[in-house]
């Protein structure tokens, strides 16, 4: 299978995920803004991964003028061509995407499916809070995708409350995506726990 990895960050969740699809003799590719080289060293370790760098978000503008406004949108017409042109370039079987209101909803609004989608959590937590343009995308990705995967129940919640109409059956959730055990283990002292 041909699976296109699109974030616009790199986590070692998502160092999970694509060892895993790598595991499972998968040809991915990760489509990235992310530029910090000792985070991406975890990427470029796992054997047959290719890594794409997509050019950095336009910066946002909360009192933006018309012409700031126009940019923004051309800037995202521009974005969709390349988004287009990785998947024909690629002609991956499967889309999974990660931050909901800009790789969520840029790779919706190519139309490809199946399109999976995994948030972080904030992405659909405080996607009322960040203003009606972000909401309204993280709607817009969350009720084209195919399938969700979350972390956590109360992100599960705040999905079915952003996109009512998402059968819930179409959500799964996986509390493994969590805190990574190798590098922050519990001390003997019991203390903190009671």
């Amino acid at each position: 299978m041909r699976i296109l990895y699109f974030n616009d960050f790199f986590s070692q969740h998502d160092a999970h995920h694509l060892r895993y699809h790598a595991e499972y003799g998968h040809s991915t590719l990760l489509l990235t803004r992310h530029r910090n080289d000792g985070d991406l060293e975890m990427a470029r370790s796992i054997r047959g991964l290719e890594i794409v760098h997509w050019p950095e978000p336009a910066p946002p503008w909360p009192d933006a003028n018309l012409a700031q406004k126009a940019s923004k949108v051309f800037k995202a017409i521009g974005d969709l061509r390349r988004l287009h042109k990785v998947i024909d370039s690629f002609r991956p079987d499967l889309i999974h995407a990660r931050w909901v209101p800009s790789a969520g909803f840029l790779t919706a609004c190519t139309g490809f499916h199946p399109l999976v989608l995994t948030p972080y959590g904030s992405d659909v937590l405080l996607a009322q809070q960040r203003g009606l343009s972000d909401l309204w995308r993280t709607r817009m990705a969350l009720i084209s995708a195919d399938r969700i995967h979350c972390d956590a129940n109360v992100v599960r919640d705040a999905i079915l409350e952003l996109a009512p109409a998402i059968p819930s059956d179409r959500i799964s959730v996986f509390p493994d995506l969590g805190v990574h055990t190798g590098l922050f283990k519990p001390g003997r002292n019991n203390a903190l726990r009671r």
